[in-house]
């Protein structure tokens, strides 16, 4: 299927399934027409990302600093805030319950 086969059909799906006007639907695709500058976010979007070292999905960091692996559970992540937290914790200063970003 050719780009120009492509656009109208996939277009149409969309705009099918998300009740969206078709025409605004294949509009994105057409640089002319998208008064939402799709194509112009997207490559700006991606750039600050490979500025900042992503290289793939998923990509996690902590306080500005990327990890080579992360967790998978909700509580492995809330251990690992905990811990970055706690290490940077000094007396005198109140403690702070990360879980409560969560609720």
């Amino acid at each position: 299927m050719s780009k120009d086969d492509f656009v109208p059909y996939w277009s149409k799906q969309v705009s099918d399934r998300f009740n969206l006007d078709f025409d605004a639907v294949a509009g994105i695709y057409d640089r002319d027409s998208d008064k939402h500058k799709t194509e112009d976010k997207t490559r700006a979007i991606w750039k600050y990302g490979s500025a900042k070292g992503v290289s793939g999905t998923p990509t996690a960091y902590v306080n500005g600093v990327k990890l080579d692996s992360f967790p998978s559970s909700t509580e492995d992540w809330l251990d690992l805030l905990r811990g970055v937290y706690e290490s940077q914790w000094l007396p005198g200063q109140n403690h702070l319950d990360v879980t409560q970003f969560l609720a």
